[in-house]
């Protein structure tokens, strides 16, 4: 966009003008790196090629633990109507052993209502 050229002083024209000079050559080469790259990227797409069909290398790394989906508890403190997740309402009381679901029984632990 051709712009006419500015007195001498007229600093902020100037000053317009360069930055106007400067936005379009950062512009230009923002434009030619990014068809370099995808130029690159589409080549790799072209020349790459994933075998999906290999078998992956199995490593035995002997047995595993299963973590049980429940867990036994004491409870440390009396809790009365404990909402854990939607709709799980529970009334626990101090000294009494329970069996939970793990992540309510861990959310306990770390609360410390467990007692060790």
């Amino acid at each position: 966009m051709p712009t006419q050229r500015k007195r001498p002083q007229d600093l902020t024209g100037r000053q317009t003008e360069a930055l106007a000079r400067k936005r379009d050559e950062d512009a230009s080469r923002a434009a030619e790196i990014s068809m370099a790259t995808a130029a690159a990227d589409r080549e790799e797409l072209e020349t790459t090629v994933i075998d999906l069909t290999a078998k992956p290398e199995v490593q035995d790394t002997g047995p595993v633990e299963i973590a049980s989906p429940t867990r036994r508890v004491r409870i440390a403190e009396d809790l009365e109507d404990t909402i854990f997740g939607h709709g799980n309402f529970y009334t626990l009381r101090a000294g009494q052993q329970y069996v939970l679901p793990r992540e309510f029984a861990d959310h306990l632990d770390r609360l410390g209502f467990v007692h060790h």
